[in-house]
């Protein structure tokens, strides 16, 4: 899937679905998604949601979602909005269906879930040819979660959202630029630099913690290790603290950074 496809609205409107998924607390996403497919939801009502969720987060309440809120609108607990089929009604069908927060299904099977769950489908079949185009970049979309089957669902989910929003942040590279550039080794592939940095090369931090008694998951972490180290084209440099925190004992030496693969340059 190319990075172009990413700034397709339908793909953005996907990845908000699953951004839901993952935390429904993501006002952003949530008011992406509220009104597509068009559920009668105008300015107006979005306003009382907002204030209902901001009520609930500074009463410390457990609605202090949009999720929660709208939630709380369905079952008429917001002044203003009656419970039953309309509006809100809609929206909790869809979220049940799609934004639910559970995070202990696959990123493919979420896929299918969000906007195939929500009416997506039906918006775009309207017999035209940009229609279809847009659902077959659905497909393909969700063809890329498979990639992440073999990881732990909530796991796959972080790694998979993670990936996608890293392609803005190599779209936004400037090769020429007089700066130093930040950038994270998932969005550093096929990209080279005179001189490279790298910190954090330190168990527990690279590789992670979690990653430590799962061999897939530490293997994917030497990967990606020596994606950042043939990175560079004259001078690599790698880093970790001695101690994280006051106190603590001494950080280990990533065993990543001793990787027998990484090629001589």
């Amino acid at each position: 899937m190319g990075r172009a496809s990413y700034q397709r609205r339908e793909v953005k409107d996907a990845l908000a679905y699953l951004r839901i998924l993952r935390n429904d607390a993501d006002q952003v996403s949530f008011e992406r998604v509220l009104n597509v497919p068009a559920r009668g939801i105008g300015e107006k009502s979005l306003e009382e949601l907002r204030g209902f969720v901001a009520a609930g987060a500074a009463a410390g309440e457990g609605v202090a979602t949009y999720w929660g809120a709208v939630q709380a609108a369905a079952e008429g607990r917001i002044e203003g909005w009656d419970p039953g089929p309309g509006p809100p009604g809609r929206v909790r069908h869809a979220g049940g269906s799609a934004a639910d927060p559970d995070r202990s299904v696959a990123p493919a099977r979420a896929a299918g879930r969000g906007p195939g769950g929500v009416g997506y489908r039906a918006m775009l079949a309207d017999g035209s040819e940009e229609g279809e185009e847009r659902w077959a970049n659905l497909l393909e979309l969700r063809s890329v979660t498979t990639r992440y089957d073999d990881l732990a669902p909530d796991d796959a989910l972080d790694r998979f959202l993670e990936e996608t929003a890293l392609v803005a942040d190599q779209d936004s590279y400037e090769a020429g630029a007089d700066a130093v550039t930040l950038i994270t080794l998932h969005a550093a592939k096929g990209l080279e630099f005179p001189v490279v940095f790298i910190a954090g090369m330190e168990e527990g931090v690279f590789p992670h913690s979690r990653s430590l008694d799962d061999e897939k998951q530490l293997e994917e972490e030497r990967r990606l290790a020596y994606v950042g180290i043939t990175r560079a084209k004259r001078r690599l440099f790698l880093s970790h603290a001695a101690r994280r925190r006051p106190g603590a004992r001494a950080a280990s030496p990533s065993r990543a950074a001793s990787c027998s693969r990484s090629p001589r340059r």
